[in-house]
C-alpha cells in the first residue's frame, strides 16, 4: 500500500459513501465524515492491537481468508446505504470487548453524531477495513505474520509519534481506550479525555 489504510478508507468512504450514510441516518455529510475520520483509526488500531500477538494474528487471518476476501468493496455503496450490520457489530465486540461503548461514545462526543448512529457507524466500516485488509492479503500472498506486520505499520503510521515518550494524540487516545482496564464508574473519565484527544486530532486532519 503506498497510501496508508486509514487515508485510503477515508478517501473511499468519503467519496462515495458519506453522502449515502447521512441520508440514511438524517445528519448533514460534515458530521459523518468528522465521525469517520474518529472512528476508523480506533478501529485498524484495535485490529493492531489484537493481531500483535501469534494467536490474535492467526486468528485474524483465518477470518479474512473464510468470510472477507475483499468482495464487500465492490458492493460498498449499497453496504452502507442499507446493509446488514450484524457481522460489523460481531467484529466491534471482538476487537474492542467491554471498552465499545467508552470508544463508541468518544467519537459520538467528538464528532456530534449521536451515540446509535455512531454505534451503527462503526458497524458498517468494521467489515470494510477488514475487505480491505482481505484483498490485500490475497494479492499480497500474506500470511498471520504478514497481515499482522500489515496492520502494525498502518498503526504506526497513523499514531506518527515523533518521540516514543511524546505519543501522538490518537496514540494517546489509543492508549487510554484500548490499553488499559477501567470498570464502569471511570468511563465517564475516559470518554471526557478521549473527545479532548479526538477533537483535536480530527481538527489537526482538517488543517
Amino acid at each position: 500500500m503506498n497510501e496508508s489504510l486509514l487515508d485510503l478508507l477515508l478517501k473511499q468512504a468519503s467519496a462515495r459513501g458519506a453522502g449515502i450514510i447521512a441520508d440514511r441516518f438524517g445528519v448533514d455529510e460534515a458530521t459523518v465524515e468528522r465521525a469517520m475520520a474518529g472512528a476508523l483509526p480506533l478501529i485498524i488500531g484495535a485490529l493492531a492491537r489484537n493481531a500483535s500477538t501469534p494467536g490474535g494474528a492467526a486468528s485474524l487471518e483465518r477470518a479474512l481468508a473464510r468470510k472477507h476476501d475483499g468482495s464487500l468493496l465492490d458492493a460498498a455503496v449499497d453496504f452502507l446505504g442499507g446493509g446488514d450490520l450484524a457481522d460489523g457489530s460481531a467484529i466491534l465486540d471482538h476487537v474492542f470487548g467491554g471498552r465499545r461503548g467508552t470508544v463508541v461514545e468518544t467519537v459520538a462526543t467528538a464528532s456530534g453524531l449521536d451515540s446509535a448512529h455512531t454505534s451503527q457507524l462503526f458497524a458498517m466500516l468494521a467489515p470494510l477495513v477488514l475487505a480491505y485488509l482481505g484483498r490485500e492479503r490475497a494479492e499480497q500472498d500474506l500470511d498471520a505474520d504478514g497481515v499482522a506486520e500489515v496492520l502494525e505499520r498502518q498503526r504506526s503510521a497513523i499514531e506518527r509519534a515523533p518521540d516514543p515518550n511524546d505519543l501522538s494524540v490518537l496514540g494517546q487516545l489509543a492508549r487510554k481506550l484500548l490499553d488499559r482496564d477501567r470498570d464502569g464508574q471511570r468511563a465517564g473519565d475516559a470518554v471526557a479525555i478521549g473527545v479532548d484527544l479526538l477533537d483535536q486530532f480530527m481538527r489537526d486532519r482538517q488543517g
